[in-house]
């Protein structure tokens, strides 16, 4: 016996923030339309049938109007809204009303199915939309409310080439929220490159300006020392060539170790100081290493004091990404040690790692969880607030926002490059971009440096290294 009735198919499309099998993404999309039609059961218990396939699921209702049908579809985006705010992922969702005669079927005598040319017309018009859009489709165009919520009509191709074609308009007030496609709204804006001469005398005239301090002469002098003939630490600590970096920092390494090495008694204070100005000497160094001239027309070339951004460099370790954005900057790299037994290793200061801000797979809210790690971080303390609500959320962006804007930090996340994590996605890093303005996100691992630094970069990961440790222990 045939009726007329609404069908209302789903399916996933493109790529997905769960990723897996096209099994995979299909269980969790029955898995979403299930939440949803629990979430109003009353609304969905009486004269309906399913069908599924396995690109997708139909949902026919024998009903004289489309309330119903909006209904489900206005269930399902919101479960999906739930799933961006708290879930690990969402599939990447499509939809489509039709309306005519359905005839029902009965499978082995067991279950009921459907047939008819509303499902044809839904699995053709399914292939053809892109995620995130609700169709609805021209036999269900006699619904005028249905169809006041809707767009301009527009056409798409049928299966093949002498096919008909289907006559579809989007929905204006319902849309499937879908993976972000990219985390960061903002373009990378051009950088002007000073040469490496120019940069060079910077820091040269930076690194003259403090060690002519007088609490400062026992450093200057150790320096002066490494190199016969020298007069001014400066001159020995910037080398002509950009080839000698590396034995330039190594002199600043023996002459901070004379120093440190001092017999007890020497003021903590003194120490302390020696301390402070070694490390962002050495920072100002390594910048250095950078290619300046590579860096020039490139993809590199990011300013680092802009929005939002994200990017790839060529690089195999998170101490050189510091050193790639410093250098940029035009300002000292700053580094800390994380000490961890698996994997030792130097970051940035301001850097947070995918370590630093892992999650476990049961987190339910995932974006929270990322901003109380990160709290602990920018405050400075052992553990964040229980619970963590919109207050704490808004003083985080504050005191982030404003640290940026004052040049006391610039942060931003290092994340690898062909990470087979699944602990941060683009949807993820889109949420979390929206409460931490500016965010920046900077992929690594490349094995190849493509000429972006001067020098061997293991070797100067390893120096950079070699001289936190020595000043720590000092």
């Amino acid at each position: 016996m045939a009726d007329f009735a609404f069908v209302v198919a789903f399916a996933h499309k493109g790529e997905s923030e769960i990723g897996g099998s096209p099994q995979a993404m299909a269980a969790h999309l029955r898995n979403l339309l299930d939440t949803a039609l629990k979430a109003t059961p009353r609304t969905f218990s009486n004269n309906i049938s399913v069908s599924v396939a396995p690109g997708g699921v139909m949902f026919a209702l024998r009903d004289s109007n489309p309330d119903r049908a909006v209904a489900l579809c206005q269930a399902v985006a919101g479960q999906l809204e739930h799933q961006a705010g708290t879930q690990h992922g969402m599939p990447a969702v499509c939809a489509v009303i039709t309306h005519g005669l359905l005839r029902s079927l009965d499978v082995l005598g067991l279950s009921t199915n459907f047939e008819g040319w509303p499902a044809i017309a839904a699995a053709r018009v399914l292939a053809k939309l892109s995620p995130g859009e609700l169709a609805v489709e021209e036999s269900a165009w006699n619904f005028t409310a249905l169809r006041e919520q809707c767009g301009d009509a527009r056409t798409l191709p049928g299966k093949s080439h002498d096919a008909e074609a289907f006559h579809v308009c989007i929905h204006k007030r319902i849309h499937f929220p879908t993976p972000a496609e990219k985390p960061l709204a903002e373009e990378l804006k051009p950088l002007h490159i000073s040469s490496h001469g120019e940069f060079a005398q910077k820091v040269k005239d930076q690194i003259g300006t403090r060690l002519r301090d007088p609490r400062l002469q026992a450093l200057h002098d150790a320096i002066v020392q490494q190199e016969k003939g020298a007069t001014a630490a400066e001159d020995v600590l910037v080398p002509p060539h950009s080839t000698s970096l590396l034995a330039a920092l190594t002199h600043l390494y023996q002459a901070t170790k004379i120093c440190l090495q001092k017999p007890l008694g020497a003021p903590v204070e003194q120490i302390a100081r020696v301390k402070a100005v070694a490390l962002e000497i050495f920072g100002l160094l390594t910048g250095l290493a950078v290619n300046r001239d590579k860096l020039r027309g490139s993809a590199w070339a990011f300013d680092p004091r802009q929005g939002s951004f994200e990017v790839t460099l060529p690089l195999v370790s998170e101490a050189a990404i510091e050193v790639g954005v410093s250098a940029l900057g035009e300002r000292a790299a700053r580094f800390r040690r994380i000490k961890d037994p698996r994997n030792p290793r130097v970051v940035g200061q301001d850097s947070f790692s995918e370590e630093e801000l892992e999650m476990g797979i049961t987190t339910s809210d995932r974006l929270t969880e990322l901003l109380k790690r990160i709290w602990v971080t920018v405050m400075e303390v052992e553990h964040a607030p229980e619970p963590f609500c919109k207050r704490e959320r808004d003083r985080l962006q504050s005191v982030w926002r404003t640290r940026d804007a004052l040049g006391r930090n610039c942060y931003y996340i290092t994340l690898p490059q062909n990470s087979s994590s699944s602990q941060f996605d683009k949807a993820l890093l889109q949420r979390l971009a929206e409460v931490l303005q500016p965010l920046r996100v900077i992929y690594f691992g490349a094995e190849q440096n493509q000429g972006l630094l001067f020098v061997n970069e293991y070797d100067l990961w390893a120096l950079i290294e070699e001289f936190l440790a020595m000043v720590e222990k000092a």
